[in-house]
């Protein structure tokens, strides 16, 4: 695993080289940001005071993107266990059967 404290983006004439290295200790990682990501980057770096380079929005965007996948996680396990006590409760027969043509009709 990569620790995301530890990369650095090798920049060359304050633009990116294109390429994202990511690295743990002998270790490197290339990726190629393609150049359309590279422009928003730098675009964003240029006119966004919140970011003094683009490794810092690299890194946020990294962080970012780890956080959403642990709150999707989340809520997908959650879901899943909902999900199964539903199924327990049906195997239990725990089940109450609903006419929704009369259950429409009560709602009008």
């Amino acid at each position: 695993t990569f620790n995301v404290t530890q990369f650095t983006i090798h920049q060359k004439n304050s633009i990116i080289d294109n390429v994202l290295y990511l690295s743990e200790e002998d270790n490197i990682m290339n990726l190629n940001l393609g150049k359309e990501l590279e422009a928003f980057i730098n675009h964003t770096v240029s006119t966004d005071i919140t970011y003094n380079s683009a490794s810092e929005w690299v890194r946020e965007a990294i962080r970012e993107k780890i956080n959403s996948d642990l709150q999707y996680n989340e809520k997908l396990e959650a879901l899943k266990a909902d999900i199964n006590i539903g199924l327990d409760q049906i195997k239990a027969g725990q089940v109450v059967e609903i006419n929704f043509d009369e259950l429409i009709k009560e709602s009008d």
